[in-house]
């Protein structure tokens, strides 16, 4: 919270001063468009401090943080904490395989290609294996009506 006069309003966006050196580093969220990241990092590099960027991971909902050496770390609440696992190929937290990279990562092309066809369910569906059947999941229940029932007429 800060006092009204602590802001300026230019065009219905409060803006607040500061002093750079009360910064200890500029975020950058996933979506920032080039000019705002362009802007960012030159007041960053004028003012001394690092730049990170905030990342919701595809595998993870916890979100992390990158610098510009794609080194990943959480906030703490205090400081940013480096993690010790990141993977190779999407730079994400994560537990890594030999190689250095999570296990989606770590799949190989032929395997990528192939999964479809290893499918258990795909294979049931392209024989035919579930006319008349009702598939549900757990927790999810069954709606409607049978892909193969028809539709009353009118």
């Amino acid at each position: 919270m800060v006092p009204p006069n602590a802001v300026e309003d230019l065009d219905g966006v409060l803006l607040g001063r500061f002093s750079p050196a009360a910064l200890r580093c500029v975020i950058l969220g996933p979506n920032a468009e080039s000019s705002v990241k362009d802007l960012c990092k030159a007041r960053a590099e004028e003012w001394s401090v690092p730049i990170v960027q905030l990342r919701i991971g595809a595998r993870t909902f916890k979100p992390f943080f990158t610098d510009s050496d794609l080194r990943a770390s959480t906030w703490s609440g205090d400081d940013f904490q480096s993690i010790a696992s990141v993977c190779g190929g999407c730079f994400e937290p994560a537990d890594l395989s030999e190689s250095g990279m999570c296990q989606w990562c770590s799949i190989n092309e032929e395997a990528q290609n192939s999964a479809a066809g290893r499918s258990l369910l795909a294979i049931s569906l392209s024989l035919g294996l579930d006319k008349g059947l009702p598939f549900e999941f757990e927790g999810m229940e069954p709606r409607g009506r049978l892909v193969s029932q028809s539709k009353p007429t009118k």
